[in-house]
């Protein structure tokens, strides 16, 4: 299968694996939305967002949105996407499976999502 359909997504943020992306259709920044509204929504299953990680979400998808020029289909199928992955991953946790990915990944990502600034691109190396 070509590298397109998946980003190859490295634990680059302290122990925390990306999820496995699929096709973005050759959209710059499709991907990275769908990265940051992941986050977000692993944030939510695990309870751990709060006003500080939802306004810096906000910030970082404005970023990402006005960069890119991302159109408002694409923004909805990025939370279409980030959703269902999330979902996935919560399902594939299994009974309990659940509790260190959110005492470990969730709340990794509530720090990003709280200092914005501190969020890096999926695959890259902060």
């Amino acid at each position: 299968m070509s590298p397109r359909f998946f980003a190859l997504l490295l634990p680059v943020f302290g122990g925390a694996a990306a999820p496995p992306l699929h096709a973005d259709g050759g959209v710059p920044g499709w991907n990275a939305l769908v990265y940051l509204v992941y986050r977000l929504e692993v944030t939510r299953y695990c309870s751990v967002a709060d006003d500080a990680v939802a306004a810096g979400f906000r910030a970082a998808r404005d970023a990402l949105v006005a960069q890119y020029r991302l159109a408002a289909g694409l923004i909805e199928s990025a939370r279409h996407e980030a959703y269902l992955l999330a979902y996935r991953e919560w399902q594939n946790r299994g009974l309990g499976g659940f509790r260190r990915w959110c005492r470990v990944d969730a709340a990794l990502f509530a720090r990003q999502l709280s200092a914005p600034e501190t969020i890096s691109q999926p695959g890259v190396t902060p």
